[in-house]
């Protein structure tokens, strides 16, 4: 068996990530693709198909592109992928990267810690935190860089193919018809292309537990001693990422704002995926906690409640 302290493999420096670079293909050999979603998977799919030297139309169904959420955190093995389509000039503007992560019993105390500074320089890529709307952004105008078209207002409804297999058209909801080599389903959480795929209903799998979500302005919380400790310095190094056993909290937007996710029982009415949170009950769920938790949650005036669903492997697979 091998040892870390010992082998040197393990410790020899893994380099960063090669940029893709795009392949030039003859018209007859590139793809004429629609990716149904311009959410963070049909940006990333267009990216990357783009850089393969196919061409792509992004349908959302949404009437306009807008920041939506809160806090994203992007671990290397997700970070590398970023890099190699190019993004990492764009992203490290509006990155996040914690030096620490600590793991916290309900109560306060330390249960374990990593250096991620370190684990980056094992890795070859970094541990960046966003708000989502930031990482939105940038993987949409790395797409329409790379010359991804992008319509919005325009809702699959089906998908019908061709006799011979050799084409797919996506039916949009006000009647009109786009048809394309291939189809991708990037339509979220709640997928119609998945269920049109399987040819019945699948709805998401629930976990039984929601988050409340919420952003804090950490210029609210530096007047509380305790508080300002979880702000660390205001250089990179001394940012960190806190996990309680059933909260997790980071800094966003160069420390401007400070991102807090609580999980409890999944107490929602049958169909509900997001609702507004009454930020008392909120409050009494977490009053006998560390004490640091209470005081954050005592600056929130309003609170979300986002069901937790989970995805499991395509059966039949949409891959053969």
């Amino acid at each position: 068996m091998r040892n870390r302290q010992t082998d040197s493999a393990y410790n020899m420096p893994i380099p960063k990530p090669e940029l893709m670079q795009r392949i030039e293909r003859d018209e007859d050999d590139k793809l004429d693709i629609l990716i149904i979603g311009a959410g963070l998977g049909g940006l990333g799919a267009a990216i990357s198909l783009l850089l393969s030297g196919h061409s792509i139309t992004i349908l959302e169904s949404t009437p306009t592109i807008s920041e939506v959420g809160a806090g994203i955190q992007c671990l290397p093995n997700s970070t590398r992928v970023l890099v190699s389509w190019g993004l990492e000039p764009l992203l490290s503007r509006h990155a996040t990267r914690p030096r620490r992560c600590s793991m916290l019993g309900w109560k306060g105390g330390v249960v374990s810690s990593m250096d991620f500074w370190e684990y980056e320089r094992e890795t070859g890529a970094p541990f960046w935190d966003f708000h989502r709307g930031d990482l939105h952004g940038a993987l949409l105008e790395r797409a329409k860089e790379l010359g991804a078209r992008v319509e919005t207002g325009c809702r699959v409804v089906d998908v019908d193919f061709s006799n011979d297999g050799s084409s797919a058209t996506a039916i949009l909801a006000d009647g009109r018809r786009r048809t394309a080599d291939l189809i991708v389903g990037a339509d979220g959480i709640h997928s119609r292309c998945r269920e049109i795929l399987l040819g019945r209903g699948d709805p998401p799998v629930l976990t039984g537990d929601l988050a409340y979500r919420l952003l804090l302005r950490t210029e609210d919380m530096r007047g509380d001693e305790s508080l300002r400790g979880l702000l660390g310095g205001t250089g990179q190094g001394e940012m960190a990422v806190r996990y309680w056993m059933g909260e997790v909290n980071y800094l966003l937007r160069n420390g401007e704002l400070f991102n807090m996710v609580l999980l409890v029982p999944d107490d929602m009415p049958a169909g509900a995926s997001t609702l507004a949170g009454n930020v008392e009950e909120m409050r009494a769920l977490f009053k006998d906690w560390d004490p640091r938790i209470p005081k954050l949650l005592a600056l929130c005036k309003s609170v979300y409640k986002w069901r937790l669903c989970i995805r499991p492997g395509l059966d039949p697979t949409w891959s053969h």
